[in-house]
């Protein structure tokens, strides 16, 4: 066969080589040819091969490649390149790669495609049920791929990125990587330096990833069993909550320990946590700390401890994260001033005095809560006007 022209689906494949034992009783063809496809369509190579991809892909494609074998068992090795292209609206240039293999198990090798300025080099396998890929950019911009994204603007920051994963099906069963980048960013949330390293087999997963900067660092270590070992350290609430969502007029810097296994219900936790240097609206923060734990789904709060000028609030207590668990806490608070306290929220002098007490009381369960609040002002005064003892009780339940 020489200079042989044929319209594969929507694509035209020119050919040479040879096609033996066509003739003859028990004729077993045996191929050895080589092909090139020029300029295809590649949107309408993918329609014509029923094959479904998650975007739109849009470019051309070229290919050279030699096919051996027989009809039941042909072999395909070449390369395949796209001069440029578009993923769902992400430009794409210089694709290559190299193939072999045959239907039922195809090996690339040597790919190379790039992305805006970032060069990515990627390599992979397949076979009935099964899925290998590796890839690799030692100098990445994270801002190259916002395209891709219909929000846009998702993503910001320089560095490396390497990571290799195989499927089962479509089970993730083992996938390692590496990735390292700074002035980092994830929609409106500034990460700073973001270092990763993980390595996880059939979901024995140990990993260790940190992000932060100037605004705080946040450290985790990951071990088999999905025991979570995390940190934050100085951490500041008036960047990092509104980065979140959360507009809330509170400052301060964070510190936190916790340490999380086992999977939901039955999980076990450990929290520490404090805030310094803090304010929660017009009021200083002048202490804020949390010790908490959790034993097969059980929790308890040692210690919440919440002091503002003229307030302080002490919680404690047991609970459940099922909705039949009960629970049993009680949030004391006490205010030796509620003038001076009044003040301090609103900024306003009131001819106002007391001492507060309240004792706050939640039972039942998260299916069905019940709260109960004893409030009691000793010693009020409003202008002329005083009270030696004044209490309520509110309740409240879920209707």
């Amino acid at each position: 066969m020489r200079d042989a022209l044929a319209q594969v689906g929507p694509a035209f494949v020119s050919a040479n080589g040879t096609i033996a034992g066509i003739t003859g009783a028990g004729a077993k063809p045996h191929y050895d040819l080589s092909a090139r496809l020029e300029t295809a369509d590649a949107a309408a190579l993918i329609a014509a091969a029923h094959a479904h991809v998650p975007a739109p892909v849009e470019g051309s494609v070229d290919a050279n490649v030699r096919v051996t074998g027989t009809p039941s068992q042909p072999s395909v090795a070449g390369t395949f390149e796209a001069p440029e292209g578009s993923v769902n609206g992400l430009a794409f240039r210089n694709l290559s790669a190299t193939i072999d293999g045959s239907p039922s198990a195809m090996s690339l090798g040597d790919g190379h495609v790039v992305i805006g300025d970032t060069s990515i080099g990627f390599s992979g396998a397949a076979s009935p049920g099964a899925m290998r890929v590796a890839v690799s950019a030692p100098h990445a911009d994270l801002a190259d791929f916002n395209d891709y994204f219909d929000a846009g603007d998702m993503f910001a920051g320089n560095g490396s990125v390497a990571l290799d994963a195989t499927t089962a099906g479509k089970t993730v069963i083992a996938s390692a990587g590496t990735a390292h980048f700074t002035d980092a960013r994830y929609r409106r949330i500034a990460l700073g330096t973001v270092n990763a390293r993980w390595h996880d087999t059939r979901g024995a997963l140990v990993a260790d990833a940190s992000f932060g900067g100037p605004a705080g660092v946040v450290a985790a270590h990951v071990a088999p069993g999905m025991k979570v070992v995390a940190t934050v350290r100085r951490a500041d609430l008036a960047t990092w909550l509104p980065m979140l969502g959360m507009n809330v007029p509170v400052t301060g810097k964070l510190d936190a320990d916790a340490n999380v296994s086992g999977s939901y219900p039955d999980v076990a936790a450990r929290l520490r946590a404090a805030v310094f240097g803090g304010t929660a609206g017009r009021m200083r923060i002048e202490r804020f700390t949390v010790a908490a734990s959790l034993k097969n789904g059980r929790g308890r709060i040692d210690s919440a401890v919440l002091q503002l000028p003229n307030l302080t609030t002490n919680v404690a207590g047991t609970f459940g994260v099922r909705k039949t668990d009960p629970f049993a806490i009680t949030a004391r608070t006490t205010s030796p001033n509620i003038g001076a306290l009044a003040k301090n929220v609103t900024g306003k002098v009131y001819d106002l005095s007391g001492r507060l007490e309240s004792s706050l009381t939640v039972s039942g369960t998260l299916a069905d809560p019940h709260l109960v609040d004893d409030v009691a002002v000793n010693s009020l005064r409003y202008g002329k006007f005083t009270v030696a003892r004044a209490k309520a009780r509110v309740a409240a339940t879920r209707p």
